[in-house]
């Protein structure tokens, strides 16, 4: 893709979350930012995986996923969690089964416990759609964003 779209790209604010599936005895998660609501009645977000990474073939398996919203100051975090191997990442978070049977971490500012309803492959990344089974926000914190991490991914990786 030519620099001057991947810039334009880059620009796009969007949030940093963990994207959470499995068990909480076996938790599978990565850092995403290509997350988004679709749909209030009823209520659909969906979550952008490469379709080459090891979690996308776990949510499709489990048929679930948690969204935790990471907070402004948790950017220590975003290294650890993408560098650690895999079931290192989880050791230093307190987990719990939500109702889908998702993990869910107590650290996030707010978590959305979804349900699978669809699986859309329009290109390199899977668009999971999921309906918000439960969700509660813990802290009124400011979400972090793109804007407040030096590395803004646009999908080269």
């Amino acid at each position: 893709m030519e620099q001057d779209k991947l810039d334009a790209l880059a620009s796009l604010t969007t949030g940093l979350y963990l994207l959470t599936t499995g068990t909480v005895d076996e938790p599978s998660g990565m850092i995403v930012s290509w997350v988004s609501q679709v749909s209030y009645e009823p209520p659909l977000v969906l979550a952008a995986v490469r379709k080459n990474r090891y979690l996308h073939d776990i949510i499709q398996r489990s048929g679930c996923f948690g969204i935790n919203v990471l907070e402004r100051g948790q950017e220590d975090f975003l290294p650890f969690f993408k560098n650690a191997p895999r079931l290192e990442k989880f050791k230093n978070l307190e987990l719990f089964k939500a109702d889908t049977g998702a993990p869910l971490a107590r650290e996030a500012l707010a978590w959305l416990d979804c349900g699978l309803v669809e699986a859309i492959s329009p290109g390199d990344h899977t668009l999971f759609l999921g309906r918000v089974e439960r969700g509660r926000r813990l802290k009124n914190t400011p979400p972090m964003t793109s804007q407040d991490y030096d590395h803004v991914y646009s999908g080269r990786r």
